[in-house]
């Protein structure tokens, strides 16, 4: 599988673009607010795309790079389910949110599971398996595949191998981690999912647009110096 970086790119500066707007026109009491945190999210999320890209350009496969790019990804996600949360009012149970949030519930899901396992608690995650039974499991190591050494236990094509243990058992085995299987389809997800946040964005500027056209200006031509401060303000909201 691949990843069309100019595609994400492109999605992503419109959906800047359309966010900046709503930013802009938002009439909300905590506007202000809201704008400062989206313009940091903005930021570390195409900071956090940059790096992503980085790490497939330099093609070196270790633990570390892996880490490096799961942070990454997941500081994306977690930056799409906080501007849906700020700007469209999608908030909810951590499920619930993706569904909405995402084109495909069950692939962030099964990534936020596997950043669970490698960066955030590798000691009793929980997560729900094929049957939707909900299990705790440990993970004990990633490694890079080598086929000399794990060409026996894992038996499909992989990049690197998670040793993992349950705590029903005192046995570990093994499980193949793909790049191409496990990690790109959730950027192609995101990509994918930029596009619906844009739109339904862009849903946001229409209606506040089309509230700022039923409005009668109310301008105050006491002073030319007023005059032109109030017709620049009103030129803002409805440009």
């Amino acid at each position: 599988m691949i990843i069309d970086y100019d595609l994400w790119w492109e999605r992503h500066a419109v959906c800047v673009d359309k966010i900046q707007r709503l930013c802009e026109i938002s009439t909300s009491k905590d506007a202000k607010k809201r704008a400062i945190k989206c313009n940091s999210n903005l930021c570390v999320i195409k900071n956090a795309i940059q790096d992503i890209q980085s790490f497939f350009d330099r093609n070196n496969q270790s633990t570390a790079e892996l880490c490096f790019l799961i942070r990454n990804i997941d500081v994306i996600v977690t930056g799409i389910i906080d501007i849906n949360n700020d700007f469209l009012g999608i908030g909810g149970k951590k499920e619930k949110r993706i569904e909405r949030c995402f084109t495909d519930k069950s692939v962030i899901l099964k990534f936020r599971t596997l950043r669970s396992l490698i960066l955030a608690h590798p000691v009793d995650t929980i997560y729900n398996n094929d049957k939707g039974e909900s299990e705790t499991v440990y993970l004990e190591d990633v490694r890079p595949f080598n086929p000399v050494i794990d060409g026996f236990l894992i038996k499909e094509a992989c990049d690197y191998v998670k040793r993992m243990c349950k705590p029903e058992s005192n046995r570990s085995y093994f499980e193949p981690l793909s790049i191409d299987k496990d990690i790109i389809p959730v950027i192609n997800t995101i990509i994918d999912t930029v596009a619906i946040l844009t739109n339904n964005i862009e849903k946001q500027i229409v209606v506040l647009e089309s509230d700022y056209a039923k409005q009668e200006l109310d301008l105050d031509m006491s002073s030319m110096e007023k005059y032109i401060m109030g017709t620049s303000k009103n030129h803002i909201k409805s440009a």
